[in-house]
């Protein structure tokens, strides 16, 4: 656990690059620890080295000595962008992106130069807390890549396919008569054609050449045929794999630099794409969770709330929170997640959205954090920045150093962090029985989909939410597992797998999931669930990838439009359609619901000591863009329930729309509720056992223990933090 001085951290980034006063810093950590502030974030940009390993430490030094006479960690940001000076030392273009530039072990070696002055100078100093590695580290893997990255694709493509040129033509062109001789007569132009005459192979110097105007690239050579476009998804795929494995290897290439230098502090990344399609910006979240200490994230609402999309409204921030959170979380099951960037102030003429948090909101959005399982939370930000596109925006304090509002829901967290924060670092989620498959083969086919002109990248991951949403709210716990967990076989920990929106499955992982489901386990499975492999073949029979004998076939699809929206009576029970539905050969299972036409489109099937369910429609989808989707999360939940996956204790008996989350220690458990209503609720809570005591930390709230549940009242938009004491 990566405390600091034993506490949890707590903290706000500091902006210092207008030249704050020495009275100024001084006063305002001064205050930050008033709040309960344990530590603060820092950028460390690329100009603090003015000249080849000459560094201008005057104004960094001055904010460690002052961190360190208040109590502060900080966690400086590296800067991963080379200083001008030794960009063009290697000869290296301006116009490439980071992520690509970091593919050159020019770059690479110039930068870790670079990066040693500030990490010798701080490492030993009392106030350094962690490394973050990359201010939101991205890789835009659509655009033209430069040839150290060219190289490398070409080697993991020798890699990937044995070095056998003629495996990579069947699996890139099929029956077609397009070939590739060899590897090196591979063009970036096979990948998108507009790509062809932007980058050239330079066979003297650095390896970058451009044209005389300076505008515009060297043409290679012709490659001898105008194929593909975007809808080649075994070449795209390939590419987007590439990419996703660069981008883990680039961090941990920076975690294992830092650690050279500085083996006692952690290393730290805050991905930005938790609420979007991350392999769009070439990221593997649950990979990158490996390589670093502390999983870490930007949760911005005013960004990263996705509300551009039809039917998502604001009153679901705080299940979107929630499940932004138990992404990250399930991301780094063993490490130290939490949130490094979660948006403080308002947002009124930067950002996606007209959004400012209220210190109620601030109040409940840490309770989340802790009851997701994350382990600390820096807000953006303490003063806001006095220029810029967020000039006067953000801010936990005003310009001036006045307290906002916010101050008040942000101090009350952080005495109770200051108070409780050893036994809170120890806490836990209760062991989830639910695994939410997280299909990053269906995200990277959805970009193909996307450049056909589809608005369809964000499905699978909307999805997700749905079936996350359905389960926060019947207080069932769930967590995400990717492909790789489930070859490793990490379905033996769950009672139940839900696999919304899996439309590319490989065989490997349908394997995992039948045995899982023959062996007893409950699986969740709803259109488009298995209809093609990773690289874009379609299966003869669907669901396929092995889900045989998993689930019925489809035989047919029918769109659902827009405006009239079919809906189909199951039990009591109406639920609707999104997008489209299936037409089921039932075969043997149990017919749940007919279509419109009398075809089933939903049957349940036993499947020796296990039990699977097929929605033939886009039920959790439908969850996440529908806030009135009742009966369906009833439907969904449910399912869970009966296959025993709700927790021993937890369980919400009465009060509608507040979230549950049960945690335990060894030295107390804990419920950790939180009420996002308008008024105050009066809840009653199954308990696992009889506990010595109860006791609201947060508020003082009247808490008792009757019959075996726990009663309290829990106050509108905020929440309560009950320590059990056993």
């Amino acid at each position: 656990m990566f405390t600091h001085n034993g506490k949890l951290p707590y903290g706000a980034q500091y902006w210092w690059h207008h030249h704050p006063s020495h009275a100024e810093v001084r006063a305002d950590f001064a205050q930050m620890r008033e709040c309960g502030f344990t530590v603060i974030r820092i950028f460390l940009f690329d100009n603090l080295e003015v000249e080849p390993d000459s560094f201008d430490f005057e104004e960094t030094d001055m904010i460690f000595e002052e961190a360190a006479r208040a109590g502060l960690g900080i966690c400086p940001t590296l800067a991963p962008n080379l200083p001008r000076h030794r960009a063009q030392k290697i000869g290296q273009p301006s116009e490439v992106q980071t992520a690509y530039a970091l593919d050159d072990p020019a770059c690479r070696e110039q930068l870790a130069e670079s990066l040693a002055g500030p990490i010798n100078r701080y490492q030993a100093h009392p106030a350094l807390w962690s490394w973050i590695l990359w201010n939101e580290p991205f890789r835009h893997c659509h655009t033209p890549p430069p040839p150290p990255t060219w190289a490398r694709f070409i080697e993991w493509l020798r890699e990937c396919y044995a070095n056998n040129i003629d495996q990579l033509n069947v699996k890139w062109f099929g029956p077609k008569q397009v070939r590739i001789e060899d590897f090196d007569n591979l063009n970036p132009g096979a990948v998108v054609p507009s790509w062809r005459d932007y980058w050239v192979l330079c066979q003297d110097g650095p390896g970058y050449m451009v044209s005389e105007d300076g505008r515009r690239w060297l043409s290679p050579p012709e490659f001898p045929t105008k194929w593909p476009d975007g809808s080649n998804y075994a070449i795209a795929q390939d590419w987007f794999r590439f990419n996703a494995g660069a981008m883990t290897d680039t961090i941990g290439w920076l975690s294992r630099t830092v650690k050279e230098l500085d083996p006692d502090h952690p290393t730290h990344i805050n991905p930005a794409t938790f609420g979007h399609n991350e392999t769009w910006l070439g990221s593997d979240f649950h990979a990158l969770g490996e390589v670093v200490d502390i999983m870490g994230s930007s949760a911005h609402m005013a960004w990263h709330l996705p509300l551009q999309q039809p039917g998502l409204v604001p009153d679901q921030l705080m299940d979107w929170f929630s499940f932004h959170n138990r992404r990250v979380a399930s991301s780094q099951k063993n490490g130290h997640p939490m949130i490094t960037e979660l948006q403080g102030g308002p947002a009124t003429w930067s950002g996606g959205l007209f959004y400012t948090p209220t210190s109620a909101d601030l109040i409940q959005q840490s309770l989340i954090a802790l009851g997701s399982g994350l382990k600390g939370v820096i807000y953006w930000m303490w003063r806001p920045r006095p220029s810029g596109r967020e000039g006067g925006e953000w801010g936990l304090v005003t310009l001036s150093g006045k307290p906002t509002s916010r101050l008040a829901g942000i101090t009350k967290i952080g005495k109770l962090l200051e108070e409780h924060s050893s036994w809170l670092a120890e806490l836990r989620v209760v062991q989830s029985k639910v695994a939410i498959l997280h299909s990053t083969d269906t995200q990277a086919m959805s970009i193909q989909v996307e450049w056909g002109g589809k608005q369809c990248a964000n499905n699978q991951l909307y999805s997700e939410y749905g079936s996350y949403r359905a389960l926060l709210h019947a207080g069932i716990p769930a967590e995400f597992v990717c492909e790789r967990e489930v070859l490793a076989g990490c379905l033996s920990r769950y009672r139940c797998l839900f696999m919304p929106y899996n439309e590319a499955m490989d065989r490997a992982v349908g394997g995992k999931v039948a045995e899982f489901a023959q062996s007893g386990g409950w699986v969740y499975g709803e259109t488009p669930l298995a209809f093609m492999d990773p690289h874009g073949a379609v299966y003869r029979r669907q669901p396929g990838a092995g889900l045989e004998s998993v689930f019925p076939e489809v035989i047919d699809v029918f769109s659902a439009p827009i405006l009239s929206m079919p809906s189909f009576n199951l039990g009591p029970r109406t639920l609707h359609t999104e997008l489209f539905y299936n037409l089921l050969d039932a075969g043997g299972s149990e017919v749940l619901a007919t279509s419109p036409e009398g075809y089933p489109i939903a049957a349940e099937t036993a499947l020796g000591r296990g039990r699977s369910l097929y929605m033939g429609t886009c039920l959790t989808l439908r969850c996440a863009l529908h806030p009135g989707s009742l009966e369906e999360e009833w439907f969904l939940a449910d399912f869970a329930r009966r296959a025993g996956a709700a927790p021993p204790w937890g369980t919400l008996i009465n009060g509608k729309g507040v979230f549950t989350f049960p945690m335990e220690s060894d030295e107390a458990d804990a419920a950790i509720l939180v009420n996002p209503t308008e008024s105050e609720q009066v809840i009653r809570l199954a308990l696992a056992r009889h506990y010595r005591s109860v006791e609201d930390l947060l508020h003082g709230a009247n808490c008792s223990q009757q019959d075996g549940e726990l009663v309290t009242a829990v106050p509108p938009r905020s929440g309560v933090i009950v320590r059990l004491e056993r």
